[in-house]
């Protein structure tokens, strides 16, 4: 349970307790913690941050390496942030499913320390990616994929919003 809207990562410990010195579990100390083990994993959102905004302010991406879902508690209730500066939000790596419902995705700029000009807020290689309920909006990309850029993978939106994201024309 994410109880923090800090981007800390100083808890990638991968030893199934995600809490950083204060005894606090940031989203991406969280998902951390499910990549560091095998099989299924769920994160969910204590009620405390609800209604807030969680801003990255790492200088990376948010990596994706197992199969996990991350629910929110609304879309209009929950956002995830990428921050100022060039900085998508997730990176799906290969073999990798990543289901967000019940959340907000705003203010991915796609590019961080990869070099990747694609996917503003997300980038899936042969990765699945589910939206439900979700809003994806204002990310941009200065090559493809300005909310989304997906490569030999599937992406599944129901009942959600994408709208505003920008990428290069053409």
């Amino acid at each position: 349970v994410v109880d923090s809207i800090a981007d800390t990562n100083d808890d990638l410990r991968g030893n199934g307790i995600c809490a950083d010195s204060s005894g606090n579990c940031s989203l991406r100390a969280a998902v951390g913690e499910a990549n560091a083990f095998a099989g299924d994993d769920a994160i969910t959102f204590s009620a405390a941050i609800s209604g807030q905004t969680i801003v990255l302010t790492q200088s990376t991406f948010i990596v994706i390496d197992s199969k996990i879902d991350i629910t929110g508690p609304g879309a209009k209730l929950l956002t995830i942030d990428g921050g100022s500066g060039t900085n998508r939000i997730f990176f799906l790596n290969v073999g990798s499913d990543l289901k967000l419902p019940r959340v907000t995705i705003k203010g991915g700029n796609g590019g961080g320390p990869d070099g990747l000009n694609y996917g503003g807020a997300i980038v899936a290689l042969s990765a699945d990616l589910e939206l439900n309920e979700a809003w994806l909006a204002g990310s941009s990309a200065t090559e493809l994929g300005g909310g989304v850029y997906l490569e030999n993978g599937t992406l599944l939106v129901r009942s959600s919003t994408i709208s505003g994201n920008t990428a290069k024309a053409g």
